[in-house]
């Protein structure tokens, strides 16, 4: 465990070019700073949750197959309070934690098998139940405010390297019975994509991430392979919407060398990854990393769109960032500047909260290694907050905004970030 320097705005690089047509990035007051980097036991933390009070988290090891319980009650001195092995089962995915902090539950991949839900007390970390879930590879899950529900995206991953699968993917939805975790119902959802426009796999939707709304009635799930937007109604189990991602053009860096410069023209299908709800849960914030292969379709559009997006419930555009966030990574020396003929930055982690009485967007970048957050309160003018650095390869992102933190997992180092927002 060691400290990291505050940053905010590194020295820009020499040798760069840029065009930014759709937010400005003028250096704002810093507005985040880097309390902590701790380093947990096991060589990938993933997906992280925070207790509602936000003194306690839980992260998922997906490479040694355990999850790891830690006490920030004091953010810049984190306290492991134990790992516990969910290796006899399977590979853990994803993890919330109910409402009331008394359970931690953690989605896991059993190999050509159905997937599990583990349920683990909080207080002791020992598992108190399990359940069987309908399909294979569920890859991420959310609970409703109120905790009586999760939804789990199951993606049903084979062989991403030759889509369509054999077995589509589905989302399902879990009523909780407190009583008896074991018991709890479970309704089925397919994702039929036929006569969707714009889809990749008709036959296989692929959902990758789940976000619920604010009010707890609607879900929104990204088939990221697919580029499109799943929204579904909790209390009827039943898709409501599904309207495609669609492609970005702008300017980009599309060649692997020595510098930065945002001059080629760039079409990218958006293929989002993360998603979340704005706090009123009429739009949704989207990190549009992308996941196919260039050569895929056969038609020399690139995979991911190298920024992020604001969608309202109807799939219409209303705010689209272009290739700012990839300027802002050249002004910190933050590019990676070997994957500029793939996918660029790769903004992979999205996360909406209100923090000090502001709609706040988080998003994370997994090849720029590093955390960008913007003032949404004007839906269609968002503001640049602040960038700070991340560990290597952030996958994991969980906002506590009662305490002003935010808290990264970084996957490749093995490393959690805790921030500080600053009011």
């Amino acid at each position: 465990m060691y400290g990291l320097r505050s940053a905010y705005i590194l020295p820009a690089m020499a040798l760069v070019a840029f065009t930014t047509a759709t937010a400005a990035i003028a250096q704002p007051e810093a507005k985040l700073s880097s309390i902590v980097r701790f380093k947990p036991p096991g060589s990938a933390p993933e997906i992280v949750a925070a207790s509602r009070d936000g003194n306690r988290i839980v992260y998922v090891n997906s490479k040694e197959n355990d999850i790891g319980f830690v006490n920030i009650q004091d953010p810049s001195k984190p306290k492991m309070l134990g790992v516990v092995s969910v290796a006899n089962v399977g590979e853990p995915t994803s993890v919330v934690i109910t409402p009331d902090a008394k359970y931690a539950i953690v989605s896991i991949f059993v190999k050509e098998k159905p997937g599990q839900l583990l349920f683990f007390n909080m207080s002791d970390r020992k598992q108190v139940a399990s359940l069987t879930l309908p399909g294979i590879g569920p890859d991420s899950i959310a609970i409703t405010p109120d905790g009586k529900k999760l939804v789990v995206a199951i993606e049903d991953e084979e062989n991403t390297d030759k889509l369509p699968g054999k077995r589509p993917g589905t989302v399902a939805i879990v009523t909780l019975d407190y009583n008896n975790l074991s018991k709890s119902s479970i309704q089925n959802i397919a994702i039929n994509l036929k006569g969707i426009s714009g889809v990749n796999f008709p036959s296989d939707p692929q959902p990758e991430y789940v976000a619920i709304s604010p009010d707890g009635k609607m879900a929104a799930v990204t088939l990221q392979e697919n580029n499109a937007i799943a929204l579904i109604d909790i209390k009827s189990a039943s898709v409501t919407r599904i309207f495609s991602a669609r492609t970005v053009t702008q300017l980009a860096d599309l060649s692997d060398d020595d510098k930065a410069s945002l001059t080629e023209k760039f079409t990218g299908r958006r293929e989002p990854d993360g998603i979340a709800f704005t706090a009123d849960g009429l739009f949704l914030v989207t990190a549009n990393e992308g996941d196919t292969e260039r050569k895929t379709f056969g038609d020399k559009v690139y995979s991911g769109g190298r920024g992020w997006t604001i969608f309202d419930l109807q799939g219409a555009v209303v705010y689209e960032s272009g290739n700012s966030v990839e300027a802002i990574a050249i002004k910190n020396s933050f590019y990676p500047l070997k994957r500029s003929s793939k996918r660029g930055i790769e903004l992979e982690g999205a996360v909406v909260s209100v923090v000090d009485g502001k709609q706040v967007a988080f998003l994370t970048s997994e090849r720029g290694n590093f955390l960008v957050a913007y003032d949404i309160s004007s839906i269609r003018m968002p503001v640049l907050l602040g960038v700070v650095p991340t560990g290597k390869n952030p996958e994991g992102l969980v906002v506590i905004p009662s305490r002003n933190l935010v808290l990264t997992a970084n996957e490749a180092d093995g490393t959690i970030d805790i921030i500080k927002i600053k009011p």
